[in-house]
């Protein structure tokens, strides 16, 4: 198998170590923002857009459109392309419009807005998709998907056996429906798109090492956010969540070079997670 080349000129100079300390100070400071200014989850991830457009400009120095498709072709859409586009902020602009007119949060409203912009970066990745792109996300469904659900499942029987099962459809339908645009502006965008491509180059050595790490940091990036717990535990249960089913999206975004691959598993992950817990924001 081989991963998709990106041209860096000037990058490909540097040291992995480097690369690895500056993608730790990047997560770290991310985390210490959204502890020390008591962020809710939605403001959380919103924070991670202007910091992930920095990152990739001042310290990758690597195009945007490199975000979503790995060897970055100019950023235009086709016909086809609008058309995606149009399709995947229906339901994010539907569900904004729902919200304005009940006065919900302003974070919320962003997060909203951000799945439109999220359509037209997943349309941007879709257009540029391969014959073999759905070969490389039918096994990211397989391996990280698999392994999400399964964990899912695992620490959620109780609740699973009193939900209706049409209602879980639907819940997790239009969670879908809303995550798939949503993730081309956050996490898969932050860790993906942009740290694992930092981290690791076409042709290094060690490859499952450099997509465990930046798995790790994934895991440990959640934990402003994550439920009340002793230290120890809350890391340790995100790292045992994050780790194998991170593996697993950074190897087949570097196989794929398109962000539409490991972002879709993504989407239906969290679309799973949403049926089980009844929610869909």
């Amino acid at each position: 198998m081989t991963e998709t080349s990106l041209p860096l000129p000037d990058p490909l100079m540097r040291s992995r170590l480097r690369r690895l300390l500056e993608s730790t100070l990047f997560v770290a400071a991310w985390m210490g923002l959204g502890l020390a200014l008591r962020l809710d989850a939605n403001a959380y991830v919103l924070l991670g857009i202007p910091l992930t457009l920095a990152f990739q400009r001042f310290v990758r120095r690597t195009p945007i459109s490199a975000l979503w498709v790995r060897n970055a072709p100019p950023f235009r859409l086709r016909w086809a392309g609008v058309l995606i586009a149009v399709a995947l902020m229906t339901f994010p602009d539907y569900l904004f419009i729902q919200k304005l007119r009940q006065e919900d949060s302003w974070v919320l409203l962003w997060l909203l807005l951000a799945g439109t912009v999220g359509a037209v970066s997943a349309a941007y990745a879709a257009q540029n998709a391969r014959c073999e792109t759905a070969w490389w996300f039918l096994l990211c469904m397989v391996t990280a998907g698999g392994i999400a659900v399964l964990l899912m499942l695992l620490g959620a029987l109780g609740p699973l056996v009193q939900r209706p099962p049409l209602e879980m459809l639907e819940t997790a339908g239009s969670s879908f429906l809303l995550y798939l645009p949503i993730v081309f502006v956050l996490e898969e965008v932050t860790f993906r798109g942009a740290l694992d491509s930092h981290l690791h180059y076409p042709g290094e050595r060690h490859e499952v090492l450099s997509a465990v790490f930046v798995s790790a940091l994934w895991g440990l990036w959640h934990y402003p956010i994550a439920p009340p717990g002793t230290l120890l535990a809350t890391i340790g249960q995100l790292l045992l969540l994050h780790v194998p089913v991170g593996l697993f999206l950074s190897v087949y975004w570097r196989r794929s070079g398109n962000l539409l691959v490991p972002g879709a598993t993504h989407a239906f992950m969290d679309a799973v997670r949403n049926a089980i817990c009844s929610t869909i924001i």
